[in-house]
């Protein structure tokens, strides 16, 4: 071999070894088993949830802004861009988020943490009847996605996630199962302590929000269900169906998923009705979603507990 052309030879392999050794790989390119796994959830929960389990093999988000309600909420462009360079996408599934049934999403990364326990989610009719074509009148049944507040079926999402990290990083899942475990404990602390704050003092809980459906059934009880087109300011008409509605009842007690507004309240006070806030905890928060379901729980025992 000529001796110019060894070289060239040479000269070449040495530039693609310099190349290759300068040459990154891209961060949602990284192995699974080096880094920790990036976890995208559609709601406050989920991500929660996956950052208790994960721990420091986790990085969970939730994109969607802090003023939005993310079964509402339509993601723009960036947003879709975090979904889809996520390792794990936690879907809530129960119909919440429908924005998910009608945009592309990787299947292989998709963890719809409700599945399996379809039995155990709850619907309810819309109180407007419809009519369509030749059908005549008639109501629909939607189903009540938020199953997160039912401790029991929140322990089911979690599990689901657990599942999905250890299959990803089978040397961690000794450490996830550990995380999943005290998580558990604390989600059976949270049912228990609703269930006592009920049996000191029963009363009749009555919402104008489908999502305490869930609520209700924790602490064995049911809900009064009022058709509010707007939670801050209801109608004279609805306001009138509350006040008849607890007339008769002795503690009852009115849930909100956030503070009156200060004419609600005003309504409310007027007409001796109990009411507590009750955070439904959907969207990301100072505190954690534990933090506010036992908040949840002191607030509750004070409404129960409050003399009139």
């Amino acid at each position: 071999m000529p001796a110019s052309l060894h070289i060239t030879r040479l000269a070449l392999l040495s530039v693609a070894l310099f190349l290759t050794s300068c040459k990154k790989t891209p961060d949602n390119e990284m192995p699974r088993g080096e880094g920790p796994l990036v976890v995208v959830a559609v709601n406050e929960p989920l991500r929660y949830f996956a950052e208790r389990i994960g721990g420091e093999a986790v990085m969970a988000s939730c994109p969607c802004p802090i003023d939005s309600d993310p079964a509402l909420w339509t993601p723009d462009s960036q947003a879709l861009e975090t979904f889809h360079s996520a390792d794990i996408i936690l879907l809530n599934g129960a119909d919440y988020a429908r924005w998910t049934t009608v945009t592309s999403l990787p299947d292989s990364k998709l963890v719809n943490t409700s599945r399996g326990f379809q039995t155990d989610w709850l619907t309810m009719k819309e109180t407007t009847v419809h009519r369509h074509g030749p059908e005549g009148e008639h109501s629909h049944e939607a189903t009540i996605g938020e199953v997160w507040l039912d401790p029991e079926l929140a322990i089911k999402q979690a599990e689901r996630i657990e599942r999905r990290l250890s299959a990803l990083k089978p040397n961690q899942s000794v450490h996830f199962e550990q995380n999943l475990a005290r998580l558990k404990d604390e989600l059976r602390e949270v049912r228990a302590s609703l269930l006592a704050a009920i049996t000191k003092r029963p009363s009749k809980l009555f919402a104008a929000e489908p999502a305490f459906e869930y609520v209700a059934r924790t602490v064995d009880q049911t809900v009064h269900h009022l058709a509010w087109n707007n939670l801050q300011q209801p109608s004279p008409t609805e306001l009138d169906d509350l006040k008849k509605a607890v007339s008769n009842q002795t503690n009852a007690v009115f849930l909100l998923s956030t503070p009156p507004s200060q004419a609600l309240q005003q309504v409310l006070d007027d007409a001796s009705i109990e009411y507590a806030v009750f955070d439904i905890a959907a969207t990301t928060g100072e505190k954690s979603y534990l933090e506010r379901m036992s908040e949840n729980v002191r607030r509750l025992e004070q409404s129960l507990n409050h003399k009139r």
